[in-house]
């Protein structure tokens, strides 16, 4: 009897121990697996597809622009829209906030607008920098599991080591400029007289 029990108790001891193993083999496997698949790849009817530079399709500004009251998208001339992540949160990131504050009136006075745009789990953090900032623009929240697009800022090839990255979409939702981060003196004189010669010339009907 005792020798039953014990081969019994044994064959268990070895089927959990197998149990065990084959869980530990297919926990290794997974983020091996996860680490080899790019980050900017998505999965389509079974096979990666590389969307990187979606942002520039005809229309997708929409999926970035902020709604008005009624739920309808606020539209306007011209969109400035600035992605920003709270992996790119650097000091030196926040230079370039100089250059939005002297756009900003001139884009209002235009009727154009400029809004920020951050994933949910980033939306705190980029609230209080911008407050922090004293620059006042709606904060547009994109959740790709809830969107159309369906896709991550790093699928469209925005990925936060280029954030803040700003796009100019015209009345379409289309954009007409974008470009990614860079704090020298020069690229942000670039960027500002870039907006506002483009924010000018939609204004007085030339483009």
């Amino acid at each position: 009897m005792h020798n039953r029990v014990a081969v019994i108790a044994v064959a268990v001891l070895v089927i959990v121990n197998v149990c065990l193993l084959i869980q530990n083999y297919r926990l290794n496997e997974n983020p091996s697996s996860a680490l080899n698949k790019k980050a900017y790849l998505v999965n389509l009817d079974g096979r990666d597809v590389d969307f990187r530079g979606a942002y520039t399709y005809p229309g997708i500004g929409r999926f970035f622009a902020p709604k008005d009251t009624s739920g309808q998208l606020a539209k306007a001339p011209l969109t400035l829209a600035i992605f920003f992540s709270s992996a790119s949160s650097c000091p030196s990131r926040l230079a370039e906030v100089k250059v939005y504050e002297r756009l900003l009136p001139i884009f209002r006075e235009r009727g154009q607008r400029i809004v920020g745009v951050a994933c949910p789990k980033d939306s705190f953090t980029i609230s209080e920098g911008l407050s922090a900032e004293s620059l006042h623009i709606p904060l547009v929240l994109y959740d790709a599991e809830e969107s159309d697009l369906g896709m991550t800022f790093e699928q469209m090839g925005i990925a936060p080591a280029n954030m803040p990255f700003k796009i100019l979409y015209d009345s379409t939702f289309t954009a007409i400029y974008m470009r990614g981060s860079d704090y020298t003196p020069q690229s942000q004189r670039e960027f500002e007289d870039a907006m506002l010669r483009l924010s000018k010339s939609v204004a007085e009907g030339c483009i």
